[in-house]
């Protein structure tokens, strides 16, 4: 009971550790001898001097882009589209005189 009430006192003012950190940080500190890792809260724990800090994101930097795929299959044949605009007629075809050696 004890517990709960202390931790919902930390959460009310805002001591809650926030793991990972802002950006998605972790922060983390490595024991020199015997290489002991732990996970800490960056703001308000601090490695000790037997231990180097070191730090990691949870996402990865992007990586390269994959080759194209293959072409898809041919689509099915578009239905007919509307009529177009009536097209204007030459001055030469129009008359009795029509010249079509043009």
């Amino acid at each position: 009971m004890l517990l709960s009430t202390v931790g919902l006192i930390l959460c009310g003012v805002g001591l809650y550790p926030s793991i990972p950190g802002a950006g998605g940080v972790i922060d983390g500190c490595f024991k020199k001898s015997g290489g002991t890792l732990r996970v800490v809260d960056g703001p308000v724990e601090q490695c000790t001097s037997n231990e180097l800090p070191v730090n990691w994101n949870q996402v990865g930097l992007p990586g390269a882009t994959g080759a194209p795929g293959a072409p898809g299959a041919v689509g099915p044949m578009g239905s007919q589209g509307a009529a177009g605009l009536a097209g204007i007629i030459p001055a030469y075809f129009i008359g009795d005189d029509v010249n079509l050696n043009v």
